[in-house]
């Protein structure tokens, strides 16, 4: 504790006021883990031609659009989005962290 620390260095806490005692840090931002690789690198974009425009997407459209995906993972996420409601405006605005969070 900090008055162990006094009572090592022969200081008591009158002889202190003003003075500063430099105390060890918490941690060393080299002892930090590293962060998800996920954060690290953003997923590749691509490119896609759409029939309408997503924000005028219904629920259904974004859970048909998503159930149609080549990738697993994704069509995976269609019955969630639709019952969860997901029409277009808020289609476009998640982003992979939240996805991830969420579902």
């Amino acid at each position: 504790t900090i008055n162990d620390q006094l009572e090592e260095t022969g200081l008591n806490g009158s002889a202190t006021l003003g003075r500063c005692i430099e105390l060890e840090p918490a941690f060393r931002y080299a002892d930090l883990p590293p962060p998800p690789r996920v954060m690290m690198e953003p997923p590749p974009v691509k490119k896609m031609r759409l029939m309408s425009n997503p924000l005028s997407w219904t629920p259904e459209q974004v859970s048909e659009f998503l159930a149609n995906h080549k990738d697993q993972e994704i069509s995976q996420l269609a019955q969630a989005f639709k019952q969860e409601q997901i029409d277009g405006p808020a289609f476009m605005l998640l982003n992979l962290p939240t996805i991830l969070d969420q579902w």
